[in-house]
């Protein structure tokens, strides 16, 4: 008949956890998981916060656009009724938002939220080092900038006398 033995009878010491070795190499093996996927997975917010700021630079343009349309439609005038919102315009039909031109960033900042039905946050001016948007006036632009924990600064571009919406990655 077969007998069972204890580890102590067989001169094997019972285990219990992970020898040194062992150890070792799992963090070894974490830390090298960590170097090949951080840097992808920085990489993805990146692409992630680029994809955000073409996606809000397409809204504008497009509701930019909408509000051109609309102000022809209507003969003229300094203001066009968009889904319940009032958005001024400039003589030359383009939304300038309230008090502009020349633009201020008081007058970005309330065009932004005027023609972005879900805008997000943006502040009434850009102070570098200050994360989310901001905003930039100069003469007939509005420079709105995303900035984030990450480079680069994303930045669109609005020109109230042309309609023209630029986008750019800084």
């Amino acid at each position: 008949m077969l007998e069972e033995r204890s580890g102590a009878a067989t001169g094997q010491a019972d285990r219990a956890g992970l020898t040194i070795v062992e150890l070792v190499v799992v963090i070894v093996t974490i830390g090298i998981l960590a170097v090949v996927a951080l840097p992808r997975l920085v990489h993805l917010a990146d692409e992630a916060h680029t994809a955000k700021t073409a996606a809000v630079s397409g809204a504008l343009e497009s509701t930019i656009d909408l509000v051109h349309s609309k102000w022809r439609a209507q003969g003229g005038g300094t203001t066009v009724s968009l889904e319940g919102t009032t958005v001024e315009v400039g003589s030359t039909g383009w939304p300038v938002g309230t008090g502009g031109p020349p633009m201020t960033e008081s007058a970005c900042a309330a065009l932004w939220n005027d023609l972005l039905a879900s805008a997000p946050p943006i502040g009434t001016s850009f102070v570098p080092g200050r994360k989310g948007w901001g905003t930039m006036a100069a003469g007939d632009y509005c420079v709105w900038v995303l900035e984030t924990d990450t480079n680069p600064i994303r930045v669109i571009l609005y020109n109230s006398a042309t309609g023209v919406t630029t986008y750019l990655v800084v």
